[in-house]
């Protein structure tokens, strides 16, 4: 009996080949799209993040700003570290650089008075788990008693050790009070180096990164007191003793260029415009921070 069934001519399936061709190149070509769109917001998501973080990071030291030292060179004619006045910024204009911004506070507690002492260069600090934070009597020798008014005399010159308590030995007399918080005065600057948020703690650490590479920009302007009003300054010089807020601007980018995104916005970062024109997606942050302390 004979068949009446056909087979596929060659054009047929030379047809049929480049539609399937055609099809799977569009559904390649829409899949790596979606692929790479997905990857972007992921980046973005994370620079977003991770800026938050850094904000925070900035907002919790630059707000205690003079805390426990109003004046570095009453403390030590040389300041902390050798840092002379209690808030510093270096200004940069954009694209350049980065501003850099150094604050003077007592922000880090290394324990606790154990028992009342009037007037008296010995007092006896119950330091837990600080050690590390009080050991260093050449970096780490200024501390703040957070109930003493005289501030100006706080150097430790030397320290005994009896397990988690140690017997600070002061420049000149203090009283304490029991249960009293004792406070490390140190100097703190935030910088940019290399795309990434740095803090140097003037500890004889260095640079500490606290991000990725994912810093475009970061900007500073100073509210200080001109009479009763606030006015603005992107330098600190002459107004340093009169800041009272510190408005924070920064810039973040994503890790990963996007070959398919130019961005051509414009920012403003202290009042200056910037435009980045490259292929970083970008998010800026702002905040003002508010210097309770005189």
């Amino acid at each position: 009996m004979k068949s009446n069934k056909k087979g596929l001519t060659l054009i047929e399936l030379l047809v049929a080949m480049a539609i399937s061709a055609i099809v799977i190149a569009l559904l390649s070509k829409t899949f790596v799209s979606q692929l790479r769109d997905y990857s972007n917001e992921q980046h973005i998501v994370y620079a977003q993040q991770e800026g938050k973080v850094m904000m925070e990071t900035m907002q919790n030291i630059i707000k205690m700003a003079r805390y426990g030292c109003s004046q570095p060179t009453k403390i030590d004619p040389n300041g902390i570290n050798g840092v002379k006045l209690s808030i510093i910024g270096t200004n940069k204009t954009p694209p350049q650089g980065s501003d850099n911004l150094t604050i003077v506070a007592a922000i880090k507690k290394v324990g606790t008075i154990t028992k009342d002492s009037d007037n008296t260069k010995q007092i006896e600090v119950n330091i837990g788990d600080n050690k590390p934070n009080i050991v260093d009597t050449n970096l780490k020798k200024y501390i703040f008693l957070e109930n003493n008014p005289n501030t100006d005399y706080n150097i430790i010159k030397n320290i005994k050790k009896n397990g988690s308590i140690f017997t600070l030995t002061l420049n000149a007399p203090v009283s304490a009070i029991t249960g009293e918080n004792v406070y490390l005065i140190k100097a703190y600057t935030f910088s940019v180096y290399d795309n990434c948020l740095q803090l140097n703690e003037h500890a004889g650490r260095g640079n500490e990164k606290l991000s990725d590479n994912i810093v475009e920009n970061l900007q500073f302007q100073y509210g200080y007191l001109n009479g009763s009003s606030i006015k603005w300054s992107n330098s600190t010089a002459g107004i340093e003793n009169k800041i009272k807020l510190i408005k924070i601007f920064l810039l973040i980018r994503t890790k990963e260029q996007d070959s398919s995104y130019t961005d051509t916005k414009t920012y403003n970062l202290a009042g200056y415009l910037y435009k980045p024109n490259n292929h970083y997606h970008h998010y800026l942050l702002t905040s003002t921070v508010y210097i309770r302390n005189n």
